[in-house]
């Protein structure tokens, strides 16, 4: 648990929430943590149920049930699974509730009507579930939403004669797809907006991250300050420079004396900064795509090892949380850090872009030239991961590896997928006549 997991956990004790983190989530588990006790343990089994259930359902796809149950394990024992799956955050909630939103709906695909709109309304639950995880999860939820909408609107839209200037029945059925999965979507983010609105979350401006790190990168490469004097009173470029770090932003807002407020900035410096930021990228767009570029190469572990590949401790808190199996924790930290070095930096089993082509040809190959809805579904989880991939690529304020998890589930359990495909596609010898 780190200092997020903390935080949240604060949030879910007193009952004042922000927007920094998943608040919907906090909001849910509050009623079981003052009432049933259910405190980080109950978390950590649900998040480990949710995925191995998700992944289960996803390869029940192509694979038989213990086939299917076997890969699931194996896939779970993966280092940069293994380790992310103890890790108590959004960003694991985000990977196993996106995992299980489309186990759901590759389910949905295999029974009739009517179990198939049971099992359609359980994953527009969970799709709902996987938005409140993570802010920006929304292109990746519209995928969900639009094989839902698919589903439901393939049930009847064939079967109405449409006038001769019209599209095909197939790609009728797309575009409205498309359509309702959209209106779906934008109903989920409104139900959440005001769902915020209610428990009355602070906003705290996370953006301002994104901005500081943008800033700081032109900046160096300009070699002018670019950041207001509101936001960063020591003007010139020596607290641009002394607390530059390629692979974080961190340094000017945590740590002894930051030059900067730790966000949310207040009074003008807030509006200064996003001023600014854009006034940046419209004065510099191929410096600040480049600059996007290079956290991103960096961030899938190409310029660089994969960074901090787990988080290996409960950070200090005054909960009195702390370890309590020490034994088996410690052969489970020795076995991810077997593929690591001391500083968490990952070796090979981390090349975070093998898992990235991995996902790619998954969707490729599953979406393009299937011709069914259930290797579809499979396919467009990896659709649904490589949108969230391309929003990373604009917003990420640090190079982390705890941002890849979605990738890597979606890169392992595709390839699953594809190697059954194939094995089951291969040429067989004909036994010979005697």
């Amino acid at each position: 648990m780190s200092a997020d997991t903390l935080a949240q956990i604060d949030q879910v004790r007193t009952g004042d929430f922000t927007n920094q983190h998943a608040t919907l989530l906090m909001v849910l588990w509050r009623p079981f943590y003052l009432h049933l006790d259910a405190g980080p343990g109950w978390v950590l089994t649900g998040q480990l149920l949710a995925f191995v259930i998700g992944s289960y359902l996803v390869l029940r796809a192509v694979f038989r049930p213990i086939s299917a149950a076997a890969v699931t394990a194996v896939v779970c024992l993966v280092p940069p699974v293994f380790g992310m799956l103890g890790y108590l955050g959004r960003d694991t909630w985000f990977t196993v509730l996106l995992v299980l939103t489309f186990g759901l709906i590759v389910r949905a695909t295999r029974v009739n009507w009517p179990a198939r709109g049971a099992w359609m309304g359980a994953a527009l639950v969970a799709a709902w579930l996987t938005l409140a995880a993570r802010q920006n999860a929304v292109p990746a939820v519209a995928i969900a939403c639009i094989l839902l909408a698919g589903l439901l609107l393939a049930r009847w839209i064939d079967r109405r004669p449409a006038p001769p200037s019209l599209l095909s029945g197939r790609w009728r059925l797309v575009l409205a797809a498309i359509a309702g999965g959209i209106a779906l979507t934008i109903g989920i983010v409104g139900t959440q907006w005001a769902s915020n609105a209610i428990v009355g979350a602070d906003d705290v401006n996370i953006e301002e991250y994104t901005f500081i790190y943008d800033l700081a990168a032109l900046s160096v490469r300009e070699r002018e300050n670019l950041f207001p004097s509101e936001a960063l009173p020591s003007r010139g470029m020596r607290a641009v420079d002394a607390y530059w770090n390629a692979d974080s932003m961190l340094g000017y807002v945590f740590g002894p004396d930051p030059p900067i407020a730790v966000p949310p900035l207040r009074g003008e410096a807030g509006p200064e900064l996003r001023e600014h930021w854009v006034d940046a990228i419209r004065d510099h767009p191929l410096e600040y795509l480049d600059v996007r570029l290079d956290l991103f190469l960096r961030q899938i572990a190409i310029t660089r090892s994969a960074i901090w590949i787990y988080h290996p401790h409960i950070d200090p808190n005054p909960y009195g949380y702390s370890i309590r199996f020490t034994d088996v924790n410690s052969a489970a930290k020795d076995y991810v850090e077997a593929f690591g070095n001391r500083d968490l930096d990952g070796g090979w089993i981390y090349s975070i872009w093998a898992y990235l082509l991995l996902a790619l040809a998954a969707a490729i190959v599953l979406v393009r030239w299937s011709r069914g809805w259930v290797l579809a579904a499979v396919g467009s989880l990896a659709v649904a991961v490589l949108t969230y991939q391309a929003g990373l690529f604009f917003s990420a304020p640090v190079a982390q590896s705890r941002y890849e998890f979605p990738i890597i589930v979606a890169g392992l359990l595709g390839a699953a997928v594809l190697l059954r495909l194939a094995w089951a596609r291969r040429p067989r010898r004909r036994p010979e006549l005697a």
